[in-house]
């Protein structure tokens, strides 16, 4: 049987409590005297991306964290069906910072080709037919949003 072991730097002794069977063991520290901790908001598109911090999965996306040490961390965002999202990002003590990923999607299986008589004709259309850019543009509103919002919060936490 697993346990789930939970350490703390203002105890002496540590406390064990059961876990379901099938759950890794994980140790947390209290943070040692003197440092500080922050507060991350990751956001992904498309939503319901797994986090990890550090290579640890902390929830899906999104997701409020708080208490991460400050400093650089691995970021990463994870979706079957997508291409993963990688990135460091820097947490403040005291602060919140966030984070925002855009997963790709990965291609899907081809089909044999096949040489078929195809009858080529031209329409217009508009630039935002195609689900590609609408995509790619609502990714970009969405970046600057997440700028916008962070500008505004180290903006007022300094003002």
């Amino acid at each position: 049987m697993a346990m789930r072991v939970t350490v703390a730097a203002t105890t002496a002794a540590a406390t064990t409590t059961p876990a379901p069977a099938n759950t890794t063991i994980e140790t947390t520290a209290a943070p040692a005297a003197g440092e500080s901790l922050g507060n991350v908001s990751v956001y992904s598109s498309p939503l319901s991306a797994n986090v990890y911090i550090d290579g640890v999965y902390r929830g899906i996306a999104p997701v409020n964290l708080t208490g991460i040490s400050t400093g650089s961390h691995a970021l990463k965002l994870a979706l079957t069906g997508y291409y993963d999202y990688d990135t460091t990002i820097t947490v403040a003590g005291g602060g919140t910072i966030t984070a925002f990923g855009s997963l790709a999607p990965r291609e899907t299986a081809t089909a044999a080709a096949t040489t078929v008589p195809v009858a080529v004709t031209t329409t217009e259309s508009s630039i935002f037919s195609s689900p590609a850019v609408v995509a790619a543009v609502l990714g970009i509103i969405t970046a600057i949003i997440g700028a916008i919002v962070t500008i505004f919060t180290i903006y007022h936490k300094h003002a």
